[in-house]
């Protein structure tokens, strides 16, 4: 349900030349520090057995990302807090509100109030980024008294080594080689969506040049999935399970914009929507569905 929060803070620090290759380069000001505001929106039908189920949600984050300055055996932290968060979800005979201003809300749903510990958790962690003197990831640290009142259920949305591997993988997406305007290059990357769901996927990176956005000059790469396959653990601690599933990429958009002057990503946005037959499992009896998803999700930095 929350997307990894790490995704926000580790937007690449990216430079390059102004010559017909550009070094997408990783770099760290140390000692400054930065904010993202993202927006995230889910729709989604599940039908079951001829049953249409709807669910949406709407998600706002701040969160500010501090870089520390580099030790003596060169590695480096980056810090990031959740300072905001807004979130609403719609469901059939239910609607699910959470605002940071009044983080101890409290429903007569126990299982309302399981997610309401989940969005409190998101908020009192505080997640770490350790780089090593190559800026690779060697990683990923979270104070623990943040997360002990989530249910077993939710846990791994915080697990500290599912943010590891998506930190190596957003920080993996760029190329290691110089590129020119119509390079391309392909990435394998994994989403945990919590209660033990994945997506993978296979993403086409296109670098298009630069363009002039918002008075700046600024690279522009646009993104598109290829190829998507989701699975769900079958111990997961859900009544309800998905035991196969053929999801498709129905349609799929996507740009982000690198400022060279700042070495930052200043934005990022993506729309996907995946299509495609399940089958659920209800009390050990499977039932035949399908689904139709639309993930929409923007982030911007600023200083």
């Amino acid at each position: 349900m929350i997307r990894s929060l790490l995704a926000f803070a580790l937007i690449a620090l990216l430079g390059g030349s102004a010559s017909a290759q550009v070094k997408l380069e990783r770099k760290y000001a140390e000692g400054k520090s930065s904010v993202s505001r993202s927006e995230n929106k889910t729709q989604q039908v599940l039908t079951i057995a001829g049953m249409d189920i709807e669910t949406k949600s709407q998600q706002f984050v701040t969160a500010k990302s501090s870089v520390g300055k580099r030790a003596a055996d060169g590695t480096l932290r980056v810090e990031t807090k959740v300072d905001k968060m807004q979130t609403e979800i719609t469901a059939p005979g239910a609607t699910i509100s959470f605002d940071s201003g009044n983080p101890d809300k409290k429903d007569d749903n126990p299982e309302i109030n399981k997610l309401y510990d989940v969005f409190r958790a998101a908020l009192k962690q505080v997640a770490t980024v350790v780089l090593d003197k190559e800026n690779n990831v060697k990683a990923v640290e979270g104070n623990k008294d943040a997360t002990e009142n989530v249910d077993e259920a939710y846990r791994d949305q915080f697990d500290l080594e599912n943010r590891k591997r998506a930190a190596i993988q957003e920080l993996a997406a760029l190329p290691t080689d110089p590129v020119k305007k119509g390079d391309t290059w392909t990435r394998t990357e994994e989403a945990h969506l919590g209660g033990g769901q994945t997506m993978k996927f296979e993403t086409t990176y296109l670098y298009k040049g630069t363009v002039d956005k918002n008075g700046k000059t600024l690279d522009q790469i646009s993104t598109t999935v290829k190829s998507v396959v989701y699975s769900m653990d079958p111990n997961a601690k859900t009544p309800l399970k998905v035991t196969k599933s053929d999801m498709k990429v129905a349609s799929s958009e996507g740009d982000i914009f690198f400022d060279r002057d700042r070495g930052v990503v200043v934005e990022r946005f993506s729309k996907n929507r995946f299509q495609g037959p399940m089958t659920f499992s209800i009390n050990g009896m499977e039932l035949p569905g399908k689904v139709d998803l639309t993930i929409e999700s923007k982030v911007v930095v600023e200083n």
